[in-house]
């Protein structure tokens, strides 16, 4: 029998949960008091860019596999994910992130090594800055991959891909 549309691919959904935990732990890094520690009154730059740039490529994969699977519940908080960046996409322009019009984010190091530290700490640290809302969101889309990939459904009955495969032997 062939799938319906409403099966999902549960490698896809695998890998989704996967990445967007990769992407809740670089946003979880940025916001961490670890990396904002100053030696000698100075941020080490360095090691704050290795972490934007991390962070800016899990988003990026994110937004890449989130596209690939087909689950309503993880486009939607893709697509929150992904509008709230637009948002700031002005805010994040000013210590060197770009936001295409394909909803990516592009790092320059040289600009964001340059960025005032004070703002791009405001952006990534704190519980209200956008990086605790991108882990916030990276939280959701993991949870949406498990609840599409689980063979039960969050009310008990079996899931779309289960059921499928159970009335193609009735």
């Amino acid at each position: 029998k062939k799938p319906t549309k409403d099966t999902t691919d549960q490698t896809g959904l695998a890998r989704m949960k996967t990445q967007a935990d990769s992407l809740k732990k670089s946003a979880k890094e940025l916001s961490g008091d670890a990396l904002w520690k100053q030696t000698n009154g100075k941020y080490d730059m360095d090691k704050i860019a290795k972490a934007v740039k991390g962070f800016a490529n899990d988003y990026n994969d994110t937004i890449d596999q989130a596209a690939k699977v087909n689950s309503k519940d993880v486009s939607q908080q893709t697509g929150f994910m992904t509008s709230m960046t637009k948002t700031m996409s002005t805010a994040l322009s000013k210590v060197g992130i770009t936001v295409g019009a394909d909803g990516k984010m592009s790092v320059n190091e040289d600009e964001l090594k340059k960025a005032d530290t004070k703002q791009l700490k405001a952006l990534f640290s704190g519980s209200a800055s956008y990086g605790a809302q991108m882990e916030q969101k990276a939280s959701a889309i993991s949870s949406a991959a498990l609840r599409n990939s689980s063979l039960y459904s969050s009310n008990g009955t079996l899931s779309s891909a289960i059921s499928g495969t159970f009335e193609g032997w009735m």
